[in-house]
């Protein structure tokens, strides 16, 4: 899923599509439409943002790595919530996919919601067969996310770097 400023769109290679059978094609478009649903393009732009303003800091690295681990969580949840007999054939699906991204020549868009890491996908592939997913991050989990975000990048920014700061008042 691809998001730009006049909006989003699923961008799927017709190579790869011809390699999956309908069914595997449905929840490969399942997956996608649950990051629409989710509005995960326009968490990357906020991302995008955010990493600008504070690149230097550790924690919003890994702040991001875990948002986006959390959100394919979420959009595969998504997929055997729609599709509950099919967790083995999306995991077939999902192989392919990483298979055939990984032959690809073709860089990804900087801010394609979906993509995903190859090093996770161990992770979610168990987490499918094994259907131990939530669609949805719990409202706990949301608020210590915010918490920690307003608690920790405030504080922080006082810690800039002097070149940097300069840079960003000049």
């Amino acid at each position: 899923l691809w998001g730009s400023l006049r909006g989003a769109k699923i961008v799927l290679p017709s190579d790869l599509m011809c390699q999956l059978t309908e069914a595997e094609q449905t929840t490969l478009l399942a997956h996608d439409l649950a990051h629409y649903r989710r509005g995960d393009h326009l968490v990357r732009w906020a991302e995008a943002l955010i990493l600008g303003l504070f690149w230097w800091h550790p924690v919003v690295w890994w702040a991001r790595s875990r948002m986006r681990q959390a959100e394919e969580s979420c959009c595969d949840a998504w997929v055997l919530w729609a599709y509950p007999g099919d967790a083995k054939r999306y995991a077939h699906t999902l192989l392919t996919a990483v298979e055939f991204l990984s032959d690809s020549a073709f860089p990804l868009p900087a801010v394609a919601s979906g993509v995903g890491h190859f090093g996770v996908l161990r992770r979610r592939l168990e987490m499918i067969v094994n259907q131990a997913l939530r669609r949805q991050m719990s409202w706990p989990g949301f608020a210590a996310v915010v918490l920690v975000a307003m608690l920790i990048l405030p504080w922080s920014a006082g810690s800039v770097p002097a070149e940097v700061a300069e840079s960003v008042t000049a």
